[in-house]
């Protein structure tokens, strides 16, 4: 019994010892070299009637000069805005996607290490996309918790003879994003052995430095004038500056500083995401801390990024409450101004007034979406010279009632804004109907 029970667990043994090594060899053997194309697995299967699916485009959004800016619907790695047939739902004939299984790191009113990278890399495969279809994982369009997007799959081919590739698995598989919600999904078995991957090499997200995010060290002391002038300089570049917050309007600061040798202000935006930050507050000077980017939809540059981490008040990139409670200044303008150069570069940002104008007509924006009703108004001073002053969706007193064009053509007014460039025009940005006084 004795010599048996030997063999029996002999044999056992070199089981267990086989295993192990071809466990090993396994993980040894599995390299960013020959990691499995998960992505080239999963197949689109055409013949699927259960779900929702769309040939779809990603959408391009005009500048202020009505020009399409190409794959300007990429918001962030696993955010897209496509085209759809207008109807009731999507007024504007935008479906805003939220990509299903993956969650990649932030890019925008957030800036995490490799969310960029993410961003850039859904923008580039969906670039040189021929054909782009979004699927839904049920038979109607699902939304995510905000009730603004939808849950979609994206596949696409970069060739009409190539099979379609899914967009959140590359993600994943690249060690781009981490997971959410993937077990009960139609495709969980492929996104989890590509999250293992993944996380085994220790991909970008899971272990690697993203070289491309400034460390807390390489961050560039700057003044605001010199930020507004060179913003290009300084693009994707973590700066430090400090100056007056002169209006908050939405998700961004306008902030500003007085320079007495040239008798102007200088601005710049700060866009801060749908984070509420209890330093920033119109009147309070605070210095910032953030990565300077271009906000491609817009054509402007901003600092986005900032932190006010409560439980590490001295890390060197939190903001900083210098003072609060000061004036807030605003500058008089003219309508040469609109026009002069030196003086366009100095307004930029800043907070302004322009009196006696004479609206002369108005064109309101009417295409579906969000800014419905939102005008562009064109006037003239008491010296007949032209000038635009556009103005967010407006309400009357009861926060109800939308200012529409009738209660403005013909009025003469004087008007306080954000003096901005949109398009290839320089504008005055009204943000509430206070501010906005007709003139007797």
């Amino acid at each position: 019994m004795n010599k048996w029970l030997k063999i029996v667990g002999s044999l056992l043994l070199a089981v267990l010892l086989i295993n192990t090594v071809v466990s090993c060899d396994r993980d040894t053997q599995l390299t960013r070299d020959n990691m499995v194309d998960y992505a080239a697995e999963l197949k689109f299967d055409e013949t699927i009637t259960t779900r929702k699916r769309l040939k779809t485009t990603v959408h391009a959004y005009v500048n202020g000069d009505g020009v399409a800016i190409p794959n300007s619907g990429c918001i962030d790695g696993d955010t897209v805005h496509f085209d759809i047939a207008k109807d009731d739902v999507f007024t504007d004939g935008i479906i805003k996607a939220r990509f299903l299984c993956v969650d990649t790191p932030e890019s925008t009113g957030k800036v995490q290490p490799w969310g960029g990278v993410a961003k850039n890399f859904t923008k580039e495969k969906l670039k040189t996309a021929v054909d782009i279809i979004i699927e839904s994982e049920s038979n109607k369009w699902d939304v995510d918790s905000t009730g603004g997007r939808y849950l979609l799959y994206v596949w696409y081919r970069d060739d009409s003879s190539k099979p379609y590739r899914n967009l959140n698995l590359e993600l994943m598989q690249e060690g781009l994003a981490a997971a959410k919600n993937i077990t009960t999904t139609i495709y969980a078995e492929y996104f989890q052995k590509a999250l293992e991957q993944a996380k085994t090499l220790k991909l970008k997200y899971w272990g690697e430095t993203d070289e491309t995010y400034p460390k807390d060290s390489d961050t560039t002391m700057i003044d605001v004038k010199e930020l507004s002038t060179n913003a290009e300089t300084y693009l994707d570049r973590r700066v430090r500056f400090e100056g007056l917050i002169s209006r908050v309007e939405a998700q961004t600061a306008y902030v500003q500083t007085y320079y007495p040798d040239e008798l102007c202000y200088y601005g710049f935006p700060v866009y801060m995401g749908y984070d509420h930050y209890t330093k920033i507050k119109v009147g309070n000077i605070v210095s910032f801390c953030g990565l300077v980017q271009y906000y491609e939809q817009g054509e402007t540059y901003q600092v986005s990024g900032i932190q006010d981490m409560v439980m590490k008040p001295d890390h060197p990139n939190n903001l900083r409450l210098i003072e609060e409670n000061q004036v807030v200044p605003i500058t008089e303008i003219f309508a040469s101004d609109f026009t002069n150069e030196a003086k366009q570069t100095q307004l930029m940002s800043t907070n302004c007034m322009i009196q006696n104008l004479t609206v002369t007509s108005v064109y309101t924006t009417n295409n579906g979406g969000d800014n419905d009703g939102a005008m562009t108004l064109t006037c003239v001073d008491e010296n007949n010279v032209q000038v635009e002053v556009r103005t967010s969706v407006l309400y009357k007193a009861d926060k109800k009632t939308k200012v529409i064009d009738d209660d403005l053509r013909n009025q003469k007014i004087t008007v306080k804004g954000i003096f901005e460039k949109y398009g290839s025009n320089y504008q005055l940005h009204v943000f509430a109907f206070t501010d906005i006084t007709f003139v007797e």
